[in-house]
């Protein structure tokens, strides 16, 4: 390269490695003003009385009703109902039938756990079982049925995206996020099945997120 040319290049260099001025960088200063006429409220009194969590006893644990009704426990009350009344029979309300249920399954704990039995006794899986997803009833180590502890739904774990078996109880999405309200696929109209719930906040089976081509 000519001489002029090669010292023109390295002023460009020596320019873009010169150090910057650290005063450009200065941070910018709060400003504030006092207000001289102001004056601070006093504070509330402190209450006399706090919330204040107290165990419940004995009795009044014996008293409290753990079971709450599902769909299916409505419409086989309703069907008993009918019969009893076939039957000339009283009716059975729902709060008695939560009522009976409960104390049926803290006796059965109960009877297990004097006879020595396992405490972390869960019921026998159903073989017959399939999958609401993909409607096959085979399982694997890694891929075993799910059953919803609340609605009884039986899902794969791959088929549901499930990647861990949880320990203890397992919910499915909908009985998770909207256990009182009953919700409706927004891509079909048949009721029940393996929900999901999409971006907007509304549910859709998985099987028609998966079979319809527009989703």
């Amino acid at each position: 390269l000519p001489r002029n040319l090669d010292k023109s290049h390295g002023q460009d260099e020596n320019r873009d490695t010169q150090p910057i001025d650290k005063k450009l960088l200065k941070l910018p200063e709060s400003q504030f003003t006092e207000i001289s006429d102001y004056v601070l409220k006093p504070a509330s009194p402190m209450p006399d009385k706090y919330y204040k969590f107290v165990e419940k006893t004995l009795d009044e644990l014996d008293k409290e009703i753990e079971y709450d009704m599902d769909e299916e426990d409505v419409a086989w009350l309703q069907i008993m109902n009918d019969r009893r009344r076939e039957d000339n029979l009283g009716k059975i309300t729902e709060d008695q039938f939560e009522l009976l249920m409960d104390r049926l399954e803290k006796e059965s704990y109960f009877q297990v756990a004097s006879n020595g039995g396992n405490m972390n006794y869960t019921a026998p899986v159903d073989e017959d079982a399939i999958c609401c997803v993909c409607m096959d009833g085979e399982a694997t180590n890694t891929n075993v049925i799910l059953f919803c502890d609340l609605c009884n739904l039986a899902v794969h774990q791959e088929c549901y995206g499930v990647p861990y078996i949880p320990e203890g109880q397992w919910l499915c999405r909908r009985c998770l996020q909207s256990p009182s309200r009953s919700v409706e696929c927004c891509l079909c109209p048949n009721k029940g099945g393996a929900f999901k719930q999409t971006d907007d906040g509304r549910w859709a089976h998985v099987v028609c997120a998966l079979w319809i081509p527009e989703v």
